[in-house]
């Protein structure tokens, strides 16, 4: 394996997270203009699978809970409290006529605690609305920290444990009372569940060889996306939404694994920027809504669509990427022991044939994007001659959340 080899990743997946974005702005840009484009929601749903996928993998040469949560904290935190600051701001300057802010809101917004919105009372949102998805996000790192804790072997049926029975089904058991409660005990969290069987699969080579089960996976995906969208049915989001976003993300990575090459370098770039695209998206869609007609409906969330990349890719590069890189900068070298959850033994860095490269350096975790594919290759042999020979690349681009 040439040094080169370390620069690839799941493109895929950074494709999924630029349609997901921008199937979000749509929404809420439609949303905006008193149209509803539901399916634009579901971009949330494939966000929650990935994310799932992408803290297993990443974990896979045995994180520390600390390290883990460091990591996390950088990677959401920083930015988002930009995003809800910025939204308190415009909010006190009667910007937002119609959002309500006060010192206790913009406290339990910025520490990720579920409440009800001075906005919108039946709702639990925080200031800056869509950072709900991150109370979800924060509260499964927090979990999965934990997990961190156990044999490697435990952690995935420790976490769906938690997720699945001790929260949905108890709620559903025994109706919550209290936002916090009300919040989590939602078959939404499920989704992550999905997304960990998928990081398992990952990296044990299940995924390997199969880009016929790829296609199917994804042409179900879409159908069942199709179906929400003929019937306009209403239940549980995690089988409207959670499902077909399973079989889309399961198909991506079908086919990556069977050696598919997936993404043009402009849908790369959303993906990379598009947590900062999911944060700053609002006031993009606010600015284009007062510059133009609200009669010319479909030019309206096209130039939503359009500011919204414009705006988040300008704060990926000037904001998101300097402070991860300042970061990743203090991170232990690449010559970081290489050793298994227990002291001493190596890890298998080959899954029959389709395996997630662990070291940190060789993982883009700006963005938390999982390794590369490797193929028929002994890894810790290859990677001690890069090393040794001072050609290693660790430069792999960032991808967002």
């Amino acid at each position: 394996m040439t040094s080169s080899a370390f620069q690839n990743r799941y493109d895929g997946i950074q494709v999924l997270r630029a349609v997901a974005a921008i199937a979000v702005v749509v929404f809420h840009a439609a949303q905006r203009i008193g149209l509803s484009v539901g399916l634009g929601q579901a971009g949330v749903d494939i966000f929650f699978v990935i994310s799932g996928f992408v803290m297993w993998t990443v974990t896979e040469r045995g994180k520390s809970p600390l390290a883990f949560m460091s990591d996390r904290i950088t990677r959401i935190v920083p930015l988002y409290w930009v995003a809800t600051i910025a939204m308190a701001a415009a909010a006190w300057l009667k910007l937002f006529p119609r959002t309500q802010v006060s010192i206790e809101h913009l406290a339990l917004s910025m520490f990720f605690v579920p409440h009800r919105s001075l906005t919108s009372p039946a709702e639990y949102l925080p200031l800056l609305f869509q950072g709900w998805t991150l109370n979800y996000e924060m509260f499964f790192y927090a979990l999965f920290a934990v997990a961190l804790l156990l044999p490697r072997a435990m952690q995935g049926v420790a976490l769906m444990a938690w997720l699945s029975v001790a929260l949905v089904v108890m709620g559903w058991l025994a109706p919550p009372r209290g936002a916090v409660p009300a919040f989590y005990e939602n078959s939404i969290v499920i989704e992550f569940c999905l997304g960990l069987l998928l990081g398992v699969a990952a990296t044990r080579g299940m995924l390997t060889g199969r880009p016929l089960l790829g296609w199917l996976s994804i042409l179900i995906g879409i159908a069942l996306f199709g179906l929400y969208v003929h019937t306009g049915a209403y239940g549980p989001r995690l089988v409207h939404f959670g499902v077909p976003a399973f079989f889309l993300v399961t198909g991506i990575l079908l086919l990556e694994c069977a050696g598919y090459k997936l993404g043009a370098r402009p849908l790369l770039f959303v993906g990379d920027a598009s947590y900062s695209i999911y944060l700053f998206h609002t006031f993009a869609i606010a600015v284009v809504v007062k510059l133009l007609p609200t009669s010319a409906s479909i030019q309206i969330i096209l130039a939503c669509a359009v500011a919204s990349i414009v705006v988040g890719g300008a704060i990926h590069l000037a904001i998101e990427t300097p402070l991860l890189e300042a970061y990743h900068k203090r991170r232990r070298p690449l010559d970081e022991p290489l050793i298994g959850r227990k002291s001493g033994t190596p890890i298998n860095l080959t899954a029959a044939g389709c395996s997630i490269l662990p070291p940190a350096t060789l993982i883009s975790t700006e963005n938390d994007s999982p390794a590369p594919i490797v193929r028929g290759e002994t890894m810790m042999g290859k990677l001690a001659q890069d090393v040794d020979r001072g050609r290693t690349d660790t430069r792999v681009r960032g991808q967002t959340r």
